[in-house]
């Protein structure tokens, strides 16, 4: 009988072991899938904020949400600052500035046409302040992936999903701020692809017939735009690699 329960024992031991086997696997599976996908959810992050920055300008006071002054900056501030927790797995650090303009009052209604001009600068008399970026911690170590667990596929879904956001208006942007923007986003799709050795190619260009860079963006001319070199009533959007 002894021998019997000495029996149960070990093998009761040895499924504790092969158990704690399988649950470090998937730990470690989890990790380097999490891992892998760290530069696309960084990604992910910056569009998400550049569409809580697109709602923002687009608010209207017919939502009981962004009736008021106070009830704008109140909403789409807790919207921005929500992504740090929705990517979390990233660290990244959310930058939130929403204000309204320095000559209204919080329980004023909003107003479009402010809300159209409004900058990432700080307020002013007329003009609200809508800014929501995400960054990496400074100073934070961030485990990039090793190259096998990065395609091209990856960066390719990570470049479409940049191109997508210039392609939706952002109200208020000038052809110049656009360009800045964007071309900024996708370049940085460089360092985090380097192991690829692919060369980025950002360009963002309003159409050829528009001179002045100051101009607004419209969605029409963004509707007609193609990865072609800019053309007359046709502005150029391109971010993929060069293979």
């Amino acid at each position: 009988m002894a021998t019997l329960e000495w029996l149960l024992v070990v093998a009761a031991l040895g499924g504790l072991a092969a158990l704690a086997v399988v649950l470090v696997q998937h730990v470690a599976d989890d990790a380097a899938e999490q891992v892998s996908a760290s530069p696309a959810r960084r990604t992910a992050a910056a569009v998400a904020a550049l569409e809580v920055e697109r709602q923002a300008r687009a608010a209207t006071a017919a939502s009981p949400r962004t009736a008021t002054w106070g009830d704008w900056e109140s909403y789409f501030s807790a919207r921005c600052a929500r992504l740090a927790i929705l990517y979390a797995d990233v660290a990244v650090e959310v930058d939130a500035a929403f204000a309204w303009p320095t000559a209204a009052g919080g329980a004023d209604p909003i107003s479009g046409a402010g809300l159209v001009s409004a900058t990432e600068a700080p307020p002013t008399g007329s003009v609200p302040q809508v800014r929501c970026n995400v960054d990496e911690p400074d100073g934070a170590v961030v485990v990039e992936a090793p190259p096998p667990l990065l395609s091209i596929e990856d960066f390719r879904l990570a470049a479409r999903a940049i191109a997508d956001a210039a392609a939706r208006l952002r109200p208020g942007d000038t052809w110049a701020a656009w360009k800045a923007h964007f071309e900024a986003l996708c370049s940085d799709l460089a360092a985090e692809y380097a192991h690829l050795g692919v060369n980025v190619l950002s360009h963002f260009n309003k159409p050829a017939d528009q001179p002045d860079p100051g101009a607004a963006v419209t969605q029409d001319l963004l509707d007609a735009a193609t990865t072609a070199a800019p053309g007359n009533g046709r502005p150029q959007i391109k971010c993929e690699a060069d293979r």
